[in-house]
């Protein structure tokens, strides 16, 4: 038959999933699990005059951002019409996601993660999001991303019209030359 195989050791994690088979005749078969250290990532969100931005919520999303499982969010979501005016990348995405918020002092820690490429994103409220997209983990890799900076944000409003005045969905982009792009969809109504 065929078998999955989980080896668990406190800071190592599996390299690759441990599958066997075994012949109905097979009595014993030898096979050999690779596990490798754990990563985490440290650092301090700060604003614009370097004091600490407290509770920004700093996910760390596995596999360069690929949608690998679901995510689980911790405290309030936002209303819906908050929500839908938030760029894509701040909000909850698919994937192998680890948190946490950062404390008085603006820092953080996301431990327990594994090697390879990974997406980290810092968000709060009234704050332009941060996203790193080209960041790759080490097996037992401290990544100290040292201070962030997240400046104030600013809300847009308005309309997308076409010819004749007539609204339309469309995709605005607003971006500045320090940082990726953010999209917003637009329904053609305020």
């Amino acid at each position: 038959g065929e078998y999955m195989l989980d080896a668990r050791r406190s800071g190592f994690v599996m390299k690759e999933t441990g599958r066997l088979t075994l012949a109905a005749s097979a009595s014993r078969k030898e096979h050999t699990i690779a596990l490798v250290r754990t990563s985490r990532v440290i650092g301090r969100i700060a604003d614009e005059q370097g004091g600490a931005i407290a509770a920004a919520s700093v996910r760390l999303v596995q596999g360069g951002g690929k949608a690998l499982d679901l995510a689980v969010l911790a405290g309030p979501l936002p209303l819906a019409a908050e929500a839908a005016s938030m760029p894509t990348k701040a909000l909850p995405q698919s994937g192998r996601v680890r948190s946490a918020s950062t404390d008085p002092k603006g820092k953080f820690e996301i431990a327990g993660a594994v090697p390879g490429p990974v997406v980290i994103e810092a968000a709060l409220a009234g704050r332009v999001p941060i996203r790193i997209s080209s960041a790759t983990l080490a097996p037992g890799q401290t990544l100290d991303l040292g201070a962030l900076v997240m400046r104030r944000g600013v809300t847009l409003s308005g309309r997308v019209f076409g010819e004749g005045g007539i609204p339309l969905d469309a995709r605005v982009t607003a971006r500045t030359e320090q940082q990726d792009a953010v999209d917003n969809p637009s329904s053609g109504t305020d």
